[in-house]
């Protein structure tokens, strides 16, 4: 993923708002850089009418392990918000088993603070020159990318083009 790894910590954290924003997410707004208390992207969706608060945090890194998506948990716990809360960790790497063995327990046990993972590498795709937003894209969402976000543009472009078409 060439075009994510040329970015920084920050400019990763950035792309991931646009691509929350663009997918229709509300308020997707990013917490402040420093002492972010685990908690990157503060994001709501509407489920069976009812609000509700999704943290997530972003690593731009090789892997992620279990005391990250801990510490998300209780960021979640710990975010005030009025109504039900979930999380999803956001890597350009690949996560560790007990990483995943952690988040799976969480939803197994019906916790009511769920975490999702979402890595590149958990895509099944034959063709690699994606847009590697739109990879991204796919992971939430499932479904059949446009072809506008394929190809190499650079990420700053694709975010002057979600500002143009929520204008």
């Amino acid at each position: 993923m060439a075009v994510l790894d040329d970015l920084s910590g920050f400019e990763f954290e950035d792309v991931m708002e646009d691509v929350f924003r663009n997918l229709g997410y509300e308020n997707v707004r990013q917490a402040n850089r420093t002492a972010d208390e685990g908690r990157d992207v503060i994001m709501e969706e509407v489920v069976d009418g009812r609000r509700r608060a999704i943290i997530v945090e972003c690593k731009h890194t090789g892997t992620v392990g279990r005391p990250v998506v801990q510490k998300l948990h209780s960021a979640i716990a710990t975010f005030d918000f009025d109504g039900p809360k979930r999380g999803m960790v956001v890597t350009t790497g690949r996560f560790t088993n007990p990483a995943k063995e952690y988040a799976n327990r969480l939803q197994q046990n019906d916790d009511p603070h769920p975490i999702e993972l979402l890595d590149v590498e958990s895509v099944e795709i034959a063709e690699y020159t994606m847009h590697p937003v739109a990879l991204f894209e796919l992971l939430l969402h499932r479904k059949r990318l446009t072809a506008r976000w394929r190809g190499k543009t650079h990420h700053r472009d694709w975010r002057r083009a979600c500002k143009r078409s929520q204008s």
